[in-house]
């Protein structure tokens, strides 16, 4: 029988700020929307792969205040064990303002995840701008026994289900979010291993928040909706697969050097 759990912490949360160092107003902007959409595929060697591309719509003062976001994207999961991102070459890092190309001012490599800044500091951003950002993952499937321990990687260990556990906007925000979607979207030979259920957590670091979530079942996968997330609050989703649906590879977490 598998099991419902809620792993707390399992991917670093997802964090954006303004890009600015002048006063402390520059959080002092919302998010109207951001819609991301995960395309979970098998690689040739069966390992998971992972295509993100989000959508955050942010609606800044018309004050010369902001010059834009920086982005945290974790490079590890499973309580930083696991490699998700083997380089910055490999994240396929592509980054649009209103559809066209935005700068990316720089990216540095932190302990755990990379943080990267979007916008020039020569140019104000004011009113409703649109960002999309796409990148890739790796390895992102975890595996479980019967009791729900981790055995990902582990030679000999029965194998009870396989997992994807998944932070979206994050939980780092000093701004609210007035809608969050996550449309989870699976190639045919990884939906038809799917257990056909899901589950989704809203709320700040620890909380469950699960009646604050609605979750649809798609032709290829699930979607997932929150609304009035305040500043702190992020949306989780998790779901299942039959054990042997991924090859799981436990990919040690050395410190990345550019």
């Amino acid at each position: 029988m598998k099991l419902k759990r809620l792993f707390l912490g399992a991917i670093l949360a997802l964090i954006f700020t303004p890009i600015s160092n002048t006063f402390a107003s520059v959080q002092d902007f919302y998010f109207e929307d951001f819609t991301a959409d995960y395309y979970l595929t098998k690689l040739e060697d069966d390992t998971s792969n992972l295509h993100v591309k989000e959508v955050l719509t942010a609606v800044f003062p018309e004050t010369n205040q902001n010059h834009g976001i920086t982005r945290t994207i974790p490079y590890t999961n499973q309580g930083g064990v696991n490699k998700t991102v083997t380089n910055e070459a490999a994240l396929n890092l592509t980054v649009l303002r209103n559809g066209e190309p935005e700068n990316i001012n720089k990216i540095v490599v932190e302990d755990g995840y990379y943080t990267i800044y979007i916008g020039s500091a020569s140019k104000y951003v004011h009113g409703e701008q649109v960002y999309t950002l796409e990148y890739d993952y790796t390895d992102v499937i975890t595996e479980f026994d019967k009791n729900g321990v981790n055995v990902s990687g582990v030679d000999g260990a029965e194998k009870a289900f396989q997992e994807l556990y998944w932070d979206t906007n994050g939980t780092g925000w000093s701004q609210k979010f007035n809608k969050v979607t996550a449309n989870l979207h699976m190639s045919a030979d990884v939906y038809e291993k799917m257990d056909k259920k899901a589950w989704c957590y809203v709320g700040s670091y620890g909380e469950k928040g699960e009646d604050r979530c609605e979750i649809t079942l798609n032709g290829d996968g699930f979607s997932f909706v929150a609304k009035n997330l305040a500043a702190r609050e992020n949306l989780t989703f998790v779901t299942e697969f039959e054990p042997g649906t991924f090859k799981v590879i436990l990919e040690k977490n050395y410190i990345l050097v550019k």
